[in-house]
């Protein structure tokens, strides 16, 4: 009986896990000034935005709320937690949110992302590809 309530309270929270705030979004990036401007970019063009400085962070956040951002920004080079150390770990929990990767990298490969983004990110093209990746 007990094994039944726990399979049953797992199910329950990974019904919620595939679930998706739609107008929501958790940049994780570590240059406080690079943070700080995407997330108001996002704001601004109606979206909530959560942010994260490195990986380790951003999971610790994802763990404490009940319905997860519909897309997430992530940077690849950051100190604690890297991004491919926090997508390996993330797409164990949750496949089917978009991850959108922004690298300063010459066409990396990154299993696991929606699209890699090489930056400096024109404004225009990131709202048209978190738009392209939510609809």
């Amino acid at each position: 009986m007990r094994y039944k309530k726990l399979k049953e309270e797992s199910d329950s929270r990974a019904k919620l896990r595939c679930l998706a705030d739609p107008k929501s979004v958790l940049v994780v990036e570590d240059n406080t000034d690079q943070r700080e401007v995407l997330s108001e970019l996002l704001a601004l063009n109606g979206y909530r935005v959560s942010s994260a400085e490195n990986g380790k962070v951003a999971l610790e956040q994802l763990d404490r709320i009940p319905i997860p951002p519909a897309l997430i920004l992530l940077d690849l080079s950051m100190p604690i937690m890297d991004g491919r150390a926090f997508l390996k770990r993330f797409r164990r929990r949750n496949p089917k949110i978009p991850v959108l990767v922004m690298t300063g990298e010459d066409y990396p490969a990154v299993a696991g992302a929606a699209a890699v983004l090489n930056k400096p990110v024109a404004a225009s093209a990131l709202l048209s590809f978190i738009k392209q990746c939510l609809s």
